[in-house]
């Protein structure tokens, strides 16, 4: 964990605000909403500490960026440790029952954020580096250009919300500069040429699932199309995996998207191939180069279940694919996708973000700002606990949260502990019951608090015994 520091510590510290009691605020609202992440504001803190809150959140010195600022910092440092890292990068959209000053869509009931997430090549969450928050007050340039008051060339000049993601691909690479390697890992929503060229004109490292049947630049008799260059590519290896559950998602205007559509976890067999293709840039890019050079991974279930959709991906990267195990990597990196969308449960879930009584588009803003370091602990615990792995205890653990684990918890542990064994002795602290299934966000939460509080303790006392016996 963090040598038995609290996230109130390690990712809220060091933030400038330009006033001192607003640096020891977020410190003081962020320790007491960490311990118990679903409480309602008024449950969480005292009367003194909620209206401090209520100032705080819409503080005019007060921003987004500088309350998740010193939690970017504290990640840039975690993914120094590691080579090569992933940055997730996906939008998730807020809902509220409500509607509230400055919201837009839905009636004045929605805000969207983009949001990057670092992960190491193994998939556990190393923290946030970057979000990018935004209210749809008015119609998109796409919206226009389907109503024809914008042509594809006027549409592709303005501003619009496709810019985000290459704008935060640069505050990522900005915020970890040389401490380590990174790979851009995106939904199909990232398949824009324009973006796709940029990515690659910098030199810059992505994954990003394919979505549209992109023409192309025939080499030596190759197909014209995308999905004809998928079909009729050579499989390579064959692989065994287990999908994840998808649940509906409760915004209709998606439901349509094929990734969207809800389904049963299951074990499925991929067939992998990969290829290089020349993608025609579209007609009304006339700026920018005409063709791209990438290399696509192509992943088609085999025998899917009767009446169940195969699944089908086709990866668009700059990753090598000239071997089995090169092939397998690309794959492996984008399953891991799927971290970020445990993010956005953790907030919503976790946090109970969108039941959050707050009136105001800004303060929102600040609320989602102050839960991330608190989601993407939860998110972390949770991933360590369901590690399928033979890491001992003392790869994450310090040695005094080890002692005070085994003093408290109510089974004996092995006396070499694993990595599982004690997230799950975390969780039994936070009130996990065997017969309950794997911990959820607020019982690994808890049983984190605990111990941390409990090891504190366990210092102070050898501390003072140390004192008496000098």
């Amino acid at each position: 964990m963090q040598g038995g520091k609290q996230v109130s510590e390690t990712e809220y510290r060091g933030a400038d605000f330009g006033d001192k009691r607003l640096n020891r605020r977020l410190e003081t609202i962020a320790a007491a909403m960490a311990k118990e992440p679903d409480a309602s504001f008024p449950t969480a803190l005292t009367s003194g500490e909620l209206e401090a809150f209520y100032r705080f959140t819409s503080n005019d010195r007060v921003d987004a960026n500088g309350i998740l600022a010193p939690h970017v910092r504290a990640t840039v440092e975690r993914c120094a440790c590691s080579k090569t890292i992933l940055s997730v990068e996906d939008t998730s959209t807020f809902q509220f029952q409500t509607p509230r000053d400055g919201l837009g869509a839905y009636g004045g009931r929605t805000f969207f954020s983009h949001v990057a997430l670092a992960l190491d090549t193994s998939g556990v969450p190393l923290g946030v580096l970057g979000m990018m928050p935004w209210a749809r007050t008015k119609e998109t340039p796409s919206a226009r250009r389907r109503r024809g008051e914008l042509t594809d060339i006027e549409a592709g000049r303005v501003p619009n919300e496709q810019d985000r993601w290459l704008a935060l691909v640069e505050r990522v690479d900005e915020e970890i500069g040389d401490e380590a390697e990174v790979i851009h890992v995106m939904d199909s929503e990232g398949d824009d040429f324009d973006l796709l060229q940029q990515l690659a004109a910098a030199n810059r490292r992505f994954v990003v699932r394919g979505g549209d049947d992109r023409r192309l630049e025939p080499i030596d008799g190759s197909p014209i199309k995308m999905r004809e260059a998928v079909a009729s590519c050579p499989v390579r290896c064959v692989r065994m995996v287990r999908l994840s559950r998808r649940k509906k998602k409760r915004l209709t205007g998606r439901a349509s998207r094929k990734r969207d559509k809800p389904r049963d976890e299951r074990e499925a067999t991929l067939s992998i191939g990969a290829t290089t293709v020349r993608v025609r840039a579209p007609s009304y890019l006339r700026d920018a180069p005409q063709t791209l050079d990438l290399n696509v991974v192509c992943v088609r279930e085999v025998d899917a279940p009767e009446g169940v959709e195969a699944v089908e991906w086709f990866l668009l990267t700059t990753e090598p694919i000239d071997t089995e195990e090169q092939i397998l990597r690309v794959v492996d990196i984008y399953r891991h996708r799927w971290k970020i969308e445990e993010l956005f449960k953790a907030l919503k879930t976790g946090c109970s973000f969108q039941k959050r009584q707050l009136g105001s588009y800004k303060a929102l803003v600040n609320a989602l700002a102050l839960f991330l370091p608190i989601a993407w602990n939860l998110l972390r615990l949770r991933t360590l606990s369901r590690l399928d792995t033979n890491l001992p205890a003392t790869a994450v653990l310090s040695e005094p949260e080890i002692t005070v684990l085994r003093g408290f918890s109510s089974t004996a542990l092995p006396k070499k502990l694993s990595l599982v064994d004690a997230m799950l002795a975390v969780a039994r602290m936070g009130g996990h019951l065997k017969q309950s299934g794997p911990p959820g966000w607020q019982t690994l939460g808890r049983g984190y608090v605990t111990l941390i509080e409990r090891v504190q303790g366990y210092l102070l006392a050898l501390r003072a015994h140390r004192c008496d016996q000098g």
